[in-house]
């Protein structure tokens, strides 16, 4: 008894650190906390230095509370506008005086996405989406930089290939991402649809959020008419699924949606169409970025 007891012990002192005795947690739970992507904590560590995780014997990261409460300065410090190559020394001048709130850095984000349109190259957009999403968290890069860049292409009938462009390299990153992504296999996904008339990019961003999130998520990455969208809705009655539609539907198709409603409990509409229409609010999301918390509260 006394030699299993020993052989127990040693066993729990050779497995490493224990998170819950020392107080540190893995990347996942860090990226819970914080709302930033592995991904990207991994990026501030590799590329900048921002982080120095403790390691398990098998080399699995191990975070502790003064790392979550670093994450969310490198959060504000990105906020105000400073680069995330230049968090560092910010950090470690133990200046508690965050700087003025500057959208100079942000501009020169914006700027460079707008000469990458304007080259045409499908590949030079992509790689400068992937380091956008690489080092800087969602929620920033759509408010900051795509939601600006979005609006002033939609302003110019001139640059209509530019906006296809820019929305398609969103798309294809965002099936990129979820593919490199495991699933988790004891729920079904959620499926997200985009209807006709409706912008791809924002339910694109969407999946990668709710991805992120860890959600099981498929992204159907072509906009869908309504006998189409009905059709993938009726046959996965057992996903969630989660139809965005903008602008308003015309009465025969607001009654052949409601027929479907009857029939599919899972299915939920997000955009102005499903306001516009009155259907059951319980049945509604105001936008693609609500999609998360609205899965969430479930």
């Amino acid at each position: 008894m006394i030699m299993t007891q020993l052989s127990t012990q040693q066993s729990i002192a050779e497995s490493g650190p224990q998170p819950t005795q020392d107080k540190l947690i893995p990347i996942r739970e860090l990226s819970e906390q914080t709302q930033v992507n592995t991904v990207t904590l991994r990026a501030w560590e590799r590329r900048y230095g921002l982080l120095i995780p403790q390691r398990t014997p098998k080399g699995h990261r191990l975070y502790s509370e003064a790392d979550v409460t670093k994450v969310r300065d490198i959060l504000a410090f990105i906020a105000k506008g400073v680069p995330v190559s230049k968090v560092k020394a910010l950090l470690s001048s133990n200046n508690s005086t965050h700087p003025k709130p500057s959208n100079n850095d942000w501009q020169q984000l914006i700027e460079t996405i707008e000469s990458t349109l304007s080259n045409g190259s499908l590949t030079q957009i992509k790689q400068s989406l992937q380091d956008l999403f690489l080092n800087y968290p969602l929620a920033l890069i759509r408010s900051e930089i795509l939601e600006p860049v979005i609006q002033k292409l939609e302003a110019d009938t001139l640059k209509v290939a530019q906006m296809m462009l820019l929305q398609s390299a969103l798309v294809d990153y965002a099936v990129l991402r979820l593919n490199a992504k495991k699933a988790k296999k004891q729920k079904q996904p959620s499926l997200l649809i985009c209807a006709e008339r409706s912008p791809m990019w924002k339910l694109a961003l969407a999946a990668i959020e709710l991805s992120d999130a860890n959600i099981n998520v498929v992204l159907i990455n072509q906009p869908c008419d309504i006998n189409t969208w009905i059709s993938l809705a009726l046959r996965y009655q057992d996903f969630e699924c989660i139809v965005f539609q903008e602008g308003v539907w015309r009465e025969r198709e607001t009654q052949h949606i409601q027929q479907a409603l009857q029939t599919n409990d899972n299915l939920v509409f997000c955009g102005t169409a499903a306001s516009v229409a009155d259907i059951d609010i319980k049945r509604r999301i105001a936008n693609p970025e609500q999609i998360l918390a609205y899965l969430t509260d479930k």
